[in-house]
């Protein structure tokens, strides 16, 4: 899964073959975030017809330039519901419709996706790490819990990064296992990633992890790049530290403004 994953990537076209097109008012690249259209140049050769093997109706609170799960509704509109949250999902058959979230609910515990059968929805949930609060609501309650196996991605190659270690993956690389676990037809599956792995590969031309922070660079002395794992270790450890510094200042501020507190009661 993952070799396969991985040569594809590496496989892709530079992305300056790819210019900026005009649609919906506007020039973007890759495709359109307004009508979500795959956006080709004339000069390049069409993309391989790509449908997931399974219905996948995607509740997405990103906004569509940072959601993975748009490119699955790019890339395969007919298999593909996107809705935007908080709007409301559309009641499916549950014994036929798995949500897609781990869980050790006594009332409803998640199992291994391998462990299901005659699957014909799964329902995921694209947003922030720290954002899935509505999966445990009234609305998802009727359907089954299922997890990745094992044997699904062990880390993401996705650049954004966060404090939850490198195995929590983004919508798209989630719902590339779980393709993986439930089909036997797994050619091809790879092109759901076309768009991630042209604007990873725009990184990776490009000037690295600059942003706010300025150059990051490795144990080398190597500028890295946003989706490598030593950039991502790094930007948590900063944040790790960011945050301790941060209470440690608002624990100072309290006892202090305590301190203010009594001296104000003494005179």
């Amino acid at each position: 899964m993952e070799v396969a994953l991985d040569s594809y990537l590496d496989s892709l076209p530079s992305p300056s073959l790819y210019p900026r097109l005009l649609c919906c008012g506007k020039t973007s690249k890759f495709y359109c975030p307004s009508c979500l259209k795959l956006l080709l140049p004339p000069s390049q050769p069409p993309l391989p017809p790509f449908t997931l093997p399974f219905s996948c109706t995607i509740i997405s609170s990103d906004p569509s330039r940072t959601s993975t799960g748009v490119h699955l509704k790019v890339l395969s509109p007919t298999t593909t519901t996107l809705i935007p949250s908080p709007e409301p999902c559309p009641p499916y058959d549950p014994r036929t419709t798995v949500v897609l979230f781990p869980s050790d609910d006594e009332d409803n515990p998640s199992v291994d996706i391998k462990e299901i059968g005659g699957v014909e929805r799964v329902i995921v949930f694209d947003c922030k790490w720290t954002k899935t609060g509505g999966v445990r609501g009234e609305e998802f309650k009727g359907y089954k819990r299922v997890h990745l196996s094992d044997d699904s991605i062990k880390y993401s190659r996705y650049w954004r990064w966060h404090t939850f270690g490198p195995s929590m993956l983004c919508t798209l690389e989630a719902v590339y296992s779980a393709a993986w676990s439930l089909s036997e037809e797994r050619e091809g599956l790879v092109d759901m990633f076309w768009i991630f792995g042209m604007m990873r590969k725009s990184m990776g031309e490009g000037k690295g992890g600059k942003y706010k922070r300025g150059v990051v660079r490795g144990g080398d002395g190597r500028e890295l790049k946003p989706f490598e794992i030593e950039y991502k270790m790094k930007m948590e450890e900063e944040r790790r530290q960011e945050g301790g510094e941060r209470q440690r200042r608002q624990r100072e501020d309290a006892k202090q403004a305590k301190l203010n507190k009594k001296s104000k009661k003494i005179t």
